[in-house]
């Protein structure tokens, strides 16, 4: 019978060991904001700004933190609009870095001063799985003011993971060494972890996610493997990051003696479950205890309709970082894989059923299942529940038969045309205002706000940088509509929300 085979990493008292970070990559999907962060000029903090739920970061809980223009949030609140550093050159860890106690999402030299970028911050959830989401839209560098960057940095609540997304981040080598770093940093700088290829030096990015899992005594470790019962299971999916010099021993002794270790690609569970302790081998006498069990492997755990084997979504064997929404339960263990109030088996039922490729409406790459927004409607799909009663079958505007969480055909949205000209609309749902930006080739003709049923609102826009339009949203009542964009003689429909 194939079994799972579960690792509870869990720390003891009797090792000097705080809560530390692990970080991989995870799929890449954008939140909304709408709330503007307000600066005072180039390289300042934003005032303090409350987070919705209480935070956990590197063992201590935060209640506030303050937004840097230079693309990080930290939690040293004690210099609210006062300067924010911009300028270093050295690696994290490191207690002589400039700014510390922060999660850089990205960090590096931006300048906003002209107001072509935008900072927003955001919740998306209910509690106790809210998630905050602190959005950096299309800011300029500060020399290469013609390169932009667009990434958030999202707080999840009960677990503290931190996740950072990267639509794009492009390079600036003239400046500062063009010097960037997306990780995180604790109060004295000697704990902290960047994203692999991406600590302090000069690089790009482009639609990449990368998620920081905190491990404590109140959070342990789990990893799962796939495996046969009293067949050999290999360790070394799990040694990466913080782990990856980990030794293994079946016994506290012979971890602190440091001897007979295991052989991490040949180790053969002789009991169930069975404990091992990891020597991390990371400069301190850090050790964890590893509890090993089983269950089937076979059969569907969360009965969502997908079978718990294939629930590894990113193939590195170890299920139990597979946790779509964050929400501390594992993907094999969730029948809402993406948090979306939909559950697993509904996404596929409503659209034919499992087949063997799952159904993907937006044909964004990513199965609706684990899609946080099914229909690429840039709006995510949590927040199509405009009747809020918690179902978002019952959601359609327009009465097509087609919920609205599904429901981006009917827009007739053109998304090559999107794609030539690089279309982005932010932020939605929307406030005072909704910009769009493209590429050079972008030559807009027309921006039109209309009504579901098909009534034009406004027709006014405003060019407010390179490529970037205004149109002004602050007269709208709450409620859905299309924002219909002619460029170079075609037209890209988007839905947007006015809350």
């Amino acid at each position: 019978m194939r079994k799972f085979y579960t690792l509870f990493l869990l720390l003891i008292g009797f090792c000097s060991f705080s809560q530390v970070y692990n970080v991989q990559p995870i799929t890449h999907q954008m939140y909304q904001g709408t709330a503007t962060v307000q600066f005072s000029g180039d390289d300042t903090y934003s005032g303090v700004i409350p987070i919705p739920f209480p935070f956990n970061f590197y063992g201590t809980t935060y209640s506030n933190l303050l937004v840097s223009s230079n693309g990080y949030v930290t939690f040293d609140t004690s210099t609210p609009n006062a300067l924010s550093p911009w300028s270093f050159n050295v690696a994290i860890p490191n207690p002589t870095f400039p700014t510390k106690n922060a999660i850089f999402g990205i960090y590096t030299d931006l300048n906003n001063v002209n107001s072509t970028g935008n900072y927003f911050t955001g919740i998306s959830g209910t509690a106790p799985n809210r998630k905050f989401v602190i959005n950096f839209i299309n800011v300029p560098f500060f020399q290469c003011t013609t390169s932009h960057l667009t990434s958030q940095i999202i707080l999840y609540e009960s677990t503290n993971i931190i996740d950072v997304q990267v639509l794009e981040k492009q390079a600036c080598a003239t400046w500062n060494s063009g010097n960037a770093l997306l990780g995180v940093l604790d109060a004295s700088g000697a704990n902290g972890i960047a994203a692999p290829g991406r600590n302090t030096s000069s690089w790009s990015a482009t639609n990449e996610g990368w998620r920081f899992t905190p491990y404590s005594e109140t959070q342990p470790v789990l990893v799962t493997f796939c495996s046969i019962t009293n067949a050999t299971v290999s360790l070394t999916p799990m040694m990466t990051g913080i782990f990856s010099n980990a030794t293994f021993y079946t016994s506290t002794t012979d971890a602190l003696t440091n001897s007979n270790p295991i052989n991490p690609s040949t180790f053969v569970p002789v009991t169930n479950p069975q404990t091992l302790y990891a020597l991390l081998n990371n400069g301190t006498i850090d050790m964890l205890p590893v509890t090993i069990s089983t269950v089937d492997c076979g059969t569907d755990a969360d009965t969502d309709a997908i079978p718990t084997a294939e629930e590894d979504i990113n193939n590195d064997g170890n299920l139990a970082n597979d946790d779509t929404d964050g929400d501390g339960m594992p993907n094999y263990l969730d029948d809402d894989d993406d948090g979306d109030l939909v559950l697993t088996n509904i996404e596929l039922i409503n659209l034919g059923g499992r087949t063997s490729t799952y159904q993907d409406t937006d044909n964004d790459g990513i199965a609706n299942y684990l899609d946080i927004d099914d229909d690429g409607d840039g709006i995510i799909s949590i927040n199509e529940d405009y009747n809020n009663n918690g179902n978002l079958q019952d959601d359609d505007l327009n009465t097509n038969g087609v919920p609205d969480y599904l429901d981006a055909s009917v827009l007739g949205i053109n998304e090559p045309i999107a794609a030539t000209f690089n279309i982005t609309v932010f932020p939605n749902p929307v406030q005072d205002k909704v910009t769009v930006k493209g590429n050079t080739n972008l030559q807009m003709q027309d921006i039109q706000v209309l009504s579901l049923t098909g009534q034009v609102i406004e027709t006014k826009f405003n060019a407010s940088g390179d490529n970037t339009f205004e149109i002004n949203t602050s007269k709208l009542s709450s409620g859905i509509y299309l924002l219909v964009i002619k460029s170079n003689d075609l037209l890209y429909t988007r839905k947007i929300s006015k809350k």
